[in-house]
């Protein structure tokens, strides 16, 4: 059994994946926004092209995430993600990126 990471954002699900696709060599395999699902009609017409569900296949693992409804998100709190390697060597994911966007 594997278990998968879903994180939650307050609207900023598809640029997050994107640059978690860009820094990890990753993919994003499905992504769909609340704009025609059902939960379309009980949100602001603002909020419809925000991210319900989005999967990124980063190797053999999945991470999955999405925007939360309008005033229900909370920011996160004790939590990390790790990415280990299989082997000694350098890793295969270049952290430049990551640097950069924390300036």
């Amino acid at each position: 059994m594997q278990l998968s990471t879903h994180l939650l954002f307050d609207g900023q699900c598809e640029a997050a994946f994107q640059f978690y696709a860009r820094c990890l060599g990753a993919k994003i395999t499905f992504s769909t926004p609340y704009a025609g699902s059902p939960a379309e009609q009980q949100m602001p017409a603002e909020w419809r092209d925000r991210v319900l569900h989005s999967t990124l296949q980063v190797g053999d693992r999945v991470l999955m995430g999405g925007d939360c409804p309008p005033g229900r998100y909370q920011s996160p709190q004790g939590f990390s993600v790790s990415m280990p390697s299989r082997t000694r060597r350098r890793p295969s994911v270049s952290f430049t990126p990551w640097r950069k966007a924390e300036k």
